[in-house]
């Protein structure tokens, strides 16, 4: 995902409908989060994610909540 776009930034339900087009029918199953849900699974994982080179964090702009992700040094 990063190789092609480079960073993400933006809502939930964007970062799901990117993510969507790599997971295809897996978007279906149970368990896989829905928006509102997505920023407090990535929370969790956000070590395991820094691991293999993501960096996420979450943020406010214009108090909208705003999801980041980035490649860092695993």
């Amino acid at each position: 995902m990063f190789t092609e776009e480079g960073p993400f930034e933006g809502a939930a339900k964007s970062l799901l409908d990117k993510l969507a087009t790599y997971a295809g029918e897996a978007v279906h199953a149970k368990g896989w989060p829905d928006a509102p849900r997505l920023s407090k699974e990535l929370t969790k994982i956000a070590p395991n994610l820094r691991a293999v080179g993501i960096d996420f964090a979450r943020d406010k702009r214009n108090g909208r909540r705003v999801l980041l992700l980035n490649r860092c040094e695993p």
